[in-house]
Formats: structure tokens, C-alpha cells, sequence
């Protein structure tokens, strides 16, 4: 019964969400963004990553950079470590339109060079790029990689523990 529910939630959510695709599972778009918080940093939205990743959502510089110049803000790494509210909403943008955006250019310039295959924007996908970086989505979805179906561990341990919170298997 509990899975039926879940499945229609995700049917209402893809139907009325603007930012979902019918290949992003979108549950609420909270429930996952949660899943993520607790899994980052547990809520404490002090904590720094030892690759200078900040706050709640574990934002990185470049992201604070590319969600300044989309949204016209100033804000500072200083500023969204100690603001959880500024934190999540960086995050959550990353998150909605950042990676897909990213993956629409990976995929244009994947057409100009006249490969066979795309990145796929799916949660999954969309997981490791915000775990791991974008271009660890692209090397995963590259059939000409020999490497392509080996994630790092903690990328690996990430999908593991954010799918669990979410009660779906995406590995």
C-alpha cells in the first residue's frame, strides 16, 4: 500500500512540479533536498568539508559563483555557511536548475562532437553530480569509458544513503 501511495505522489509531482521532467523523479523536491541535508551534514550548518564546501548543503565556490550571477547576488562563502535559510536556498537551486543546466550544455557539447550517447537527467545522475561534480555524472554515462560503471566509495555510500532516506534502490 505504502509503495502505490508512493508511486502517485511521484505522479502527482511530476505533474505539477515546473522544475520536474517526466526522467526526474521528483518526489516533493523537499524530501529529497532533506534526504541530501541529513546526509551532507546532518544539520549542522556550520560544518566545512575538507574541500572548503560550506553549510547545510555543502555549497562549493563555484556554485555560490553561477547562483550570484543567476540570481544578481553578492552573497559570500562566509555568509551561506552561517545562514542555513541563504544555505539551502543555494542549494536548492543548484539542485533544480544548476546541474540540469550543466548537463544541457555537457549533452550540446557532446552532440557538436557527434557522440552516440547523452547524460541522462535523473535523480541518480543528478545525485553523483551533486555529490561528486557534473563531470563524474558525465564520465559515469559514457559508455566508451572503462571506468564508467565504477563510482568513488563515497559517492557510491552517498546514493546508498540518500535513496534509503528516500525508500527507493538506485543501486
Amino acid at each position: 500500500m505504502k509503495k502505490i501511495i508512493f508511486i502517485l505522489l511521484i505522479i502527482f509531482a511530476i505533474s505539477f512540479e515546473s522544475d520536474c521532467k517526466a526522467s526526474v523523479i521528483c518526489l516533493d523536491g523537499n524530501e529529497i533536498i532533506e534526504a541530501m541535508i541529513m546526509e551532507e551534514t546532518h544539520w549542522q550548518f556550520w560544518k566545512t568539508s575538507n574541500m572548503g564546501c560550506v553549510g547545510l548543503m555543502q555549497i562549493g565556490r563555484d556554485t555560490l559563483t553561477d547562483y550570484n550571477i543567476d540570481n544578481k547576488t553578492k552573497w559570500t562563502m562566509k555568509e551561506i555557511r552561517l545562514n542555513p535559510v541563504k544555505n539551502r536556498k543555494v542549494g536548492t537551486w543548484y539542485w533544480r536548475k544548476g546541474i540540469p543546466k550543466i548537463f544541457r550544455n555537457m549533452n550540446r557539447n557532446l552532440r557538436k562532437k557527434k557522440v552516440q550517447w547523452q547524460i541522462q537527467d535523473n535523480l541518480k545522475n543528478r545525485l553523483i553530480a551533486y555529490n561528486a561534480c557534473p563531470n563524474r555524472a558525465k564520465k559515469y554515462n559514457n559508455p566508451d569509458h572503462k571506468e564508467y560503471k565504477y563510482l568513488p566509495k563515497e559517492t557510491r555510500n552517498h546514493l546508498k544513503k540518500v535513496s534509503k532516506r528516500l525508500g527507493i534502490k538506485l543501486l
